[in-house]
């Protein structure tokens, strides 16, 4: 069982996030839920979505790992917050 724990914290993985804060240069600041105390800097946003403080968002964990990690997707998203088109 050990072993298969081992294989399974570096794969790929999802994460629910809350939106801290949008920085100028358009990366986010989040809040990895459940834990809303530490906050993970300047993390890319790669969805088509823009993002204000308090939005929920998916997080893309590459290895499992939130040193090499970037939004995906915007919870609840609407029309009106799209950022970019094709």
């Amino acid at each position: 069982r050990e072993t298969i724990r081992q294989e399974l914290s570096t794969k790929d993985s999802t994460a629910i996030c809350i939106v801290e804060g949008v920085n100028t240069d358009g990366t986010l600041n989040l809040f990895v839920l459940p834990d809303r105390q530490t906050s993970i800097k300047n993390i890319t946003n790669q969805c088509r979505f823009d993002f204000k403080a308090g939005d929920t968002a998916l997080l893309y964990l590459i290895g499992n790992r939130l040193s090499n990690s970037f939004v995906i997707a915007k919870y609840n998203a609407k029309p009106a917050d799209v950022g970019w088109e094709n």
